[in-house]
C-alpha cells in the first residue's frame, strides 16, 4: 500500500493535524500487515526446517549406504598387506614418520589400522 505522504519525508514538509491522524491509522495498519507477515514467515520457517532436517536425515543415510559399496571394503586383508608393504620407504632402517607409510595409513580408517598392526612385516624395517 502506497501512501500519499511518500513523497515527503525527504522534505521539510510539516504534515498537518488531520494528516497526523491519518499517519496514525495508516501506521497502525501497516505494523499489523508487518506482524501478520513475520507470523507467516516464522511457521513457513518452520517448515522449511522440517524439511531440511527430514533432507539432512536422507541425505546421511544415502552416504552410509554408498560408503557400505564402496569397493575398497572388499579387498582381501592379504592383498592390503601387500599393498601396505609396497608403500614402505625403500630405505633400510628408516626414522618412523607420522607422515609416511605405515603410521599415514594407519590413519585411514579402523580397519587399515587392525590390518597394519596385524602385519609385523610392516614394522619390521622402521626404526624407532
Amino acid at each position: 500500500m502506497l501512501s500519499p505522504l511518500a513523497d515527503k519525508p525527504n522534505t521539510n514538509y510539516a504534515p498537518s493535524d488531520n494528516e497526523i491522524v491519518k499517519i496514525h491509522s495508516l501506521l497502525a495498519e501497516l505494523l499489523d500487515a508487518v506482524d501478520r507477515l513475520s507470523i507467516e514467515i516464522n511457521e513457513k520457517q518452520a517448515v522449511v526446517d522440517e524439511l531440511k532436517a527430514k533432507h539432512d536425515s536422507l541425505w546421511n543415510q544415502v552416504n552410509m549406504h554408498m560408503t557400505l559399496m564402496s569397493p575398497v571394503r572388499r579387498i582381501l586383508q592379504e592383498l592390503l598387506q601387500e599393498i601396505f608393504k609396497a608403500c614402505l620407504p625403500t630405505k633400510h632402517h628408516a626414522l618412523i614418520d607420522p607422515k609416511e607409510a605405515p603410521l599415514l595409513l594407519g590413519r585411514v580408517c579402523s580397519h587399515w589400522r587392525t590390518v597394519l598392526y596385524a602385519t609385523p612385516e610392516l614394522w619390521s624395517s622402521i626404526q624407532i
